[in-house]
């Protein structure tokens, strides 16, 4: 896929998930699907007239029209603004209404446990809102306290401590401890929208979840949770399963994701500090990060998306993942993304490739190849796997990239789907790729911007400069570990350019003679293009047992003996060699 025709696909993705966004936020034409929309309420406006409620560890007392106590149970049925404060030992508050306006709940200094049940109980509202009061501490808890672990299903669980069956709005200056010891913390079966307040959300399930909806714009969240952190998981109706992020200061630590749609993520404000036990985001759908801080610690994907991931601003930190930033394809058009991999940086893939066996390769037939697409931004990858891999075709168009790619002999820093037909190329930006040279793919030479290719050994903390003919200084780099090849490109290379390679203590001339230009053999166990031996050996060893040997010819990791010399000639390790050199 060529860069024009990607361009055009991530446009129309651009206009199809804001059309999404729009519709979920006013419900569209007729919204809600055609239903009338509740009432969107973010402050509980004049308190005169307000209802309160005042709660007095096994009774209540109710001063207004509007609702009643039962003994410790108190049941809202008509709108309007309630004041509550007091505490319940063992009770529950519940809303129940029929009106076609808001309920409006201030919480000020209020303290509800409930052993079985939702301590806040919303059954149905036009619209809800639980208003935090400046400087009051809510706290809400449903079951019997327990340490969080890795949620195990349990079919009777359901529903959480705060539980709200219709839209609703959590905003103030106050705080809300929720702890959700028998399902979820925070549970909105429809519209969930956070503005303001400190929440301390505790869930041996998910933390807060909004069914069709969740959107954060504010406030400072922190969650510990045994299932995901933040969640929206609704799949039966078009334009739910959505979670937005727009602001708000947030922190994550939780046994499964961090956050979870099944629709689409939109990250376009606010910081995010997840410590996750599998995904840091995950989607079935698309990811779009335009704004937002991320820093994510997790045991599987930073980002994933089975869908597409977007990136086009924002400052995105991955500081330990199995894969960085996974999805069918990926495309970063600005911003800062830096990522930690035990495996690989990018990873683009589909369903085809994690189902029944389907590995890059096997279809070299296929049209609809992912495609790993870099047109701005400063992206920096440290991983053992693949740093950039594509599964099909990997274009850069600009922006500042560094990969300290693997170690091992197994992977490359660039990965392109060269089995299915995928290729890479280069057009524009700065780009420094070091690591192994077990598996080294280069830029097509229709790439737009010149490169050269360089094999030589080089151990972690070397540090990488290249300077133009008059000193300039193009790029400086310190390796994060060992490799024997690095692929440098820039727009100041130019054809019968000069430059020079330092690599701490050695120094290369290196004249651009071609699109890509290429120093060194690249690939192959120890020499010649696709055979063990031959001319250049990358193991070491000079002129040494002869050809088709693992010592033979002018050695790039270094001269002197071969590393068996006691091995006869027709065997690996070859006799004595002389000097190598690259």
């Amino acid at each position: 896929m060529r860069a024009g025709r990607v361009v055009g696909v991530i446009v129309l993705i651009l206009v199809l998930t804001a059309v999404t966004a729009y519709t979920v936020l006013t419900g569209g034409p007729g919204g809600n699907n055609g239903a009338s929309q509740p009432n969107v309420v973010t402050e509980p406006g004049n308190e005169e007239g307000a209802v309160h409620i005042t709660l007095n560890g096994d009774t209540a007392v109710v001063d207004g029209r509007g609702a009643y106590a039962e003994g410790s149970a108190v049941t809202i049925t008509k709108a309007g603004t309630y004041i509550i404060s007091g505490r319940l030992d063992e009770g529950q508050i519940a809303v129940e209404t029929d009106d076609d306006d808001a309920v409006r709940l201030v919480l000020e200094g209020v303290s509800v446990r409930n052993s079985s049940e939702p301590a806040l109980d919303v059954r149905n509202s036009h619209g809800l809102l639980i208003y935090l009061k400046k400087e009051t501490v809510n706290t809400l808890v449903s079951g019997t306290e327990t340490e969080i672990t890795a949620w195990s299903s349990d079919s009777s669980a359901s529903g959480g401590a705060v539980m709200l069956s219709d839209d609703a709005v959590i905003s103030g200056d106050g705080r809300l401890d929720v702890f959700g010891y028998i399902n979820n913390g925070i549970h909105c079966s429809n519209d969930l929208l956070i503005t303001s307040g400190e929440l301390n959300v505790t869930a041996v399930n998910n933390g807060i979840k909004g069914k069709d909806s969740l959107t954060v714009s504010g406030g400072s969240i922190s969650i510990l949770s045994g299932g995901d952190g933040l969640k929206s998981d609704d799949e039966t109706d078009a334009g739910t399963g959505i979670l937005r992020i727009n602001g708000g200061n947030i922190s994550i630590k939780s046994f499964d994701d961090g956050i979870q749609a099944v629709s689409q993520i939109f990250l376009s404000g606010g910081t995010v500090d997840m410590e996750c036990a599998d995904d840091g985001a995950n989607c079935a759908g698309n990811i779009m990060a335009d704004g937002s801080v991320l820093e994510i610690k997790c045991s599987d994907d930073g980002i994933h998306a089975d869908g597409d991931v977007i990136i086009d601003s924002g400052n995105i930190t991955v500081t330990s993942s199995t894969e960085g930033i996974e999805g069918k394809n990926i495309v970063v058009n600005g911003g800062t993304v830096s990522i930690t991999a035990s495996d690989d940086g990018f990873n683009c893939t589909d369903a085809k490739e994690t189902a029944a066996g389907w590995r890059p390769g096997t279809d070299s037939g296929r049209t609809d190849l992912p495609t790993l697409t870099i047109n701005d931004g400063n992206v920096y990858v440290n991983a053992q796997g693949d740093g950039l891999d594509s599964n099909g075709d990997l274009i850069i168009n600009g922006g500042r990239v560094i990969i300290d790619g693997p170690s091992g002999r197994g992977n490359g820093f660039l990965d392109s789907g060269t089995e299915s037909g995928g290729h890479i190329y280069v057009n524009g930006g700065t780009i420094l790729s070091v690591g192994s040279n077990g598996m080294v793919e280069i830029p097509e030479d229709g790439s737009g911007q010149k490169a050269f290719s360089y094999n030589a050994a080089f151990s972690a903390g070397t540090t990488i400069r290249i300077l133009d003919s008059s000193g300039n200084v193009l790029i400086e780099h310190k390796t994060a570990k060992s490799g024997g090849n690095m692929i440098f490109s820039s727009p100041d290379l130019v054809m019968n350019g000069e430059y020079i390679l330092q690599m701490g203590d050695s120094s290369f001339d290196i004249a651009i003679t071609e699109n890509v230009t290429v120093y060194g053999q690249n690939g192959g166990l120890a020499g010649g293009p696709g055979q063990f031996g031959g001319d250049p050996g990358n193991f070491g060893g000079g002129p040494g047992a002869g050809q088709g040997q693992f010592g033979g010819g002018p050695g790039n990791f270094g001269g002197g003996p071969g590393d068996r010399p006691d091995r006869p000639e027709n065997e690996p390790g070859g006799q004595p060699g002389g000097p190598g050199g690259p």
